[in-house]
């Protein structure tokens, strides 16, 4: 879009001194240059010698010099004004007048400018009043961008008027260019706190996993030793009972049969009404059982007891 490239100008901060004239009189044209052009340069050359006599400093306004273009319909004028776009080089300011015939007047040319180039600055020139303010709004909407200078115009408002609109255009392209370079550099940073955001999540989660992971891990590693545990009880268990059917014993009070014996024999004749009892003597260090295994006959028992 040509819009898009109407600020390409003033990227590098350079003052914009292009200036429009749509006239049909070629009168007009001659003393809007003659105000902004030569007698601005005749008076710079004027105070550069003083300047060099009295050791004094130039005016800023008189140095300051405007390229001027001329249309003289506002068809014309639009054509100038697409076409400056095109090649990034826009007006910052128009003269228009109200009246061009047979062609476009001041109100239409300048709607249909704006529609292409709402940035432009306008001075629109009138010595009647073909339209009152209020139609002006209502053709061609609100805006700050325009000024209405009565014919016959004095000299000193043309020339404030040009220093002031095309200085006014400068800073505002000034001010959008700031405001993109922030549009981008706040863009940019959000896109890297998107991208650190995602990371963070990306590691909170392969945290998590690795905490699921360890979890699980350490639940196996649980079951094993138990596993493991319960093996070497019961071998041990093994061992002491084949220790203890080695292991000689002493004689049976009862029946003088060995006690390894009664243990073999349900029905012996030592306790055949009895209840035999078998139990293991700890290991105090570890728990085990000491391979030591006492059965006890509850009738012998009970014929030690009554004696």
């Amino acid at each position: 879009m040509l819009k898009s490239e109407a600020p390409t100008l003033q990227a590098a901060g350079q003052r914009n001194q292009r200036i429009l004239i749509i006239d049909d009189n070629a009168a007009i044209h001659d003393d809007v240059r003659k105000i902004l052009g030569v007698p601005a340069r005749e008076d710079a050359d004027l105070d550069a010698e003083a300047a060099d006599l009295f050791g004094g400093e130039t005016d800023d306004l008189t140095t300051l010099e405007f390229e001027i273009d001329s249309a003289f319909q506002g068809q014309e004028g639009l054509a100038m004004v697409r076409e400056a776009l095109e090649k990034g080089r826009p007006y910052a300011l128009a003269f228009v007048d109200i009246r061009m015939p047979p062609g476009w007047d001041g109100v239409e040319t300048i709607s249909r400018i704006w529609k292409l180039y709402p940035e432009l600055q306008v001075v629109i020139c009138t010595a009647y009043s073909d339209y009152s303010w209020e139609e002006m709004i209502r053709e061609i909407g609100r805006t700050d961008n325009l000024v209405i200078l009565k014919k016959p115009f004095d000299n000193v408002e043309v020339l404030q008027l040009a220093h002031t609109l095309t200085q006014k255009w400068t800073l505002n392209h000034q001010l959008r260019d700031h405001l993109t370079t922030l549009d981008q550099v706040v863009a940019r940073r959000t896109a890297e706190l998107q991208t650190a955001n995602l990371r963070l999540r990306e590691e909170m989660e392969e945290r998590e996993q690795a905490q699921q992971k360890l979890v699980q891990s350490e639940a196996r590693f649980a079951k094993a030793f138990q596993r493991a545990r319960s093996r070497w009880l019961c071998s041990r268990l093994r061992l002491s009972a084949s220790s203890m059917s080695m292991t000689p014993s002493s004689p049976c009070a009862a029946c003088g049969g060995s006690k390894s014996s009664v243990a073999r024999r349900a029905n012996s004749n030592c306790a055949p009404t009895s209840t035999l009892t078998a139990s293991y003597s700890p290991n105090c260090a570890t728990g085990a059982p000491s391979g030591i295994l006492i059965i006890r006959s509850s009738r012998a028992a009970a014929d030690a007891a009554n004696a």
